[in-house]
């Protein structure tokens, strides 16, 4: 989880993408089509997001946040993953064009960031595990967030048929001994 802020402008900007994905492919909109949208000018949207790809990480970040919050202390980290999955694939943020992109603040690159940031700040903030012992296993908790990420993007791409709930239970199953004490 990260601490982001949110303003009206900024969920405008959302609302724009969101109702342009309905009747465009995301790499045919533009930011001045965002911005349009949205009511304000192409260069106010530069005040806010470097391009319509952070745009899109926003939301991204937005949403996992909310339900990382909503189910960490009620239900087993499994069930936290599967439902992030589940309403990103019903939301359409895990599309085969959305994650397939590569270039700069590309989706997939940044799940890679947002999931070592999850993990990183649970381990910190709800289990106390100090600094001290977190850098000693930095290592292994950035190869568990790109594999992870990648999974995730390989699922996306192979058309998300398995359940989520499974994926996610093999996604916390492959975590490294030391922290899958935290997350089982």
């Amino acid at each position: 989880m990260t601490t982001i802020q949110v303003n009206d402008t900024k969920l405008k900007l959302i609302d724009s993408l969101n109702s342009l994905q309905i009747s465009k492919h995301f790499c045919n909109i533009t930011v001045k089509d965002i911005a349009y949208h949205a009511g304000i000018s192409r260069q106010a949207f530069y005040l806010y997001f470097k391009d319509k790809y952070d745009l899109l990480n926003w939301s991204f970040t937005l949403k996992s946040d909310e339900i990382v919050r909503a189910y960490i202390d009620s239900c087993p980290w499994h069930t936290v993953l599967a439902q992030l999955m589940e309403t990103h694939k019903k939301e359409g943020i895990y599309t085969k064009s959305l994650v397939e992109y590569a270039g700069q603040n590309s989706l997939a690159k940044y799940m890679e960031e947002y999931t070592f940031n999850t993990y990183y700040k649970v381990l910190r903030e709800k289990y106390r595990l100090s600094e001290e012992k977190l850098k000693d296993e930095m290592f292994s908790l950035k190869l568990y967030s790109c594999g992870s990420a990648k999974m995730t993007v390989s699922w996306v791409f192979a058309g998300m048929k398995e359940p989520a709930d499974q994926i996610a239970k093999h996604l916390v199953k492959s975590m490294n001994l030391n922290f899958i004490q935290y997350f089982e």
